[in-house]
């Protein structure tokens, strides 16, 4: 930009010293009428006239070189102001690719902020589903140790075979009542399981519970101490346990137990009929109570 005002200024200055001397060819025609000099007469000397022209021209060259040195002065400070403007430019460039710079910087921040915060979202939900994984283990073992202790208390007072098929009485009223609370105790692992907790205890369910219970229905006298257990019962929840227990209703997959969830929060069903019990097990229930009320009596007679 410099070379382009140095050259701008020569260019001014020629055409300036060029366009001088060209007006001093026709004196008369371009000099103000008090600068042109008189015409020499007949009788003036020629000697005379020569230093009057030579005064206009020097006259002229002083005004020329003061245009010049104004146009010399234009030029130096539109130099300067050019100059000025190119510093300026330079630094506002500085500013600018500091600014970038910056922003560059907290961008990169920014994103390892970001990368540092998902990995501690990261690092918590693991943890969380560890801490919940671990946790479901232990719920399903501690329930599983309750259920089988109360089990373990109710067994010695079963009859031998219970579970195999057997359809005669036992010989105490102990004896047959226990039946009846096997099946209690059946009921609260069934409904521990596959209801109350479904998600987290099913397993112990489908592991273990589903096949021990089931087995017990090989007896016709189970089936009627099952009948007897529910005798006077209208809960749909007890009937369902019997309708299990027959084999009439399958066991509720993950989705209806999902369904069931919201179904019990913003539904309730009422009770349900009393469902219809198998041929055999209809007789053996019809001779329970009197079974009951003489083993009772033996028992009372005993003490």
């Amino acid at each position: 930009m410099s070379v382009a005002i140095s050259s701008f200024r020569l260019l001014a200055i020629l055409a300036t010293l060029l366009a001088g001397p060209l007006p001093c060819l026709a004196l008369d025609a371009k000099l103000p009428a008090n600068l042109v000099p008189p015409k020499a007469s007949a009788s003036q000397p020629l000697d005379k006239a020569a230093p009057l022209a030579e005064a206009v021209t020097e006259a002229k060259m002083a005004e020329l070189s003061k245009a010049l040195e104004a146009v010399s002065d234009r030029a130096d400070k539109l130099e300067s102001a050019m100059r000025a403007t190119d510093k300026k430019s330079n630094e506002l460039a500085d500013e600018d690719r500091a600014l970038r710079r910056r922003s560059a910087e907290v961008q990169l921040w920014q994103l390892a902020i970001q990368a540092c915060t998902a990995l501690v979202i990261a690092a918590t939900v693991w943890q969380a589903a560890r801490a919940a994984f671990l946790n479901r283990f232990n719920v399903q073992a501690t329930a599983f140790l309750q259920l089988r202790d109360a089990f373990a208390r109710l067994r010695p007072q079963l009859p031998l075979g219970f579970g195999s098929g057997f359809e005669e009485f036992p010989d105490t009223y102990d004896e047959l009542y226990a039946m009846e609370r096997y099946w209690h105790q059946s009921f609260d692992e069934w409904f521990l399981t596959q209801r109350v907790h479904p998600f987290t205890l099913g397993r112990l369910w489908k592991v273990y519970y589903r096949d021990a219970i089931l087995k017990s229905r090989e007896s016709p006298l189970m089936v009627a101490a099952l009948s007897r257990a529910k005798h006077g019962s209208s809960s749909p929840v007890d009937q369902e346990f019997v309708d299990v227990v027959l084999g009439k209703v399958p066991d509720r997959t993950f989705w209806e137990h999902a369904a069931s969830w919201v179904r019990d929060i913003f539904d309730s069903r009422g009770p349900s009929a009393a469902p219809a019990n198998e041929a055999r097990a209809s007789e053996l229930q019809s001779e329970w109570a009197a079974k009951a009320e003489a083993l009772r009596r033996a028992r009372d007679k005993r003490i």
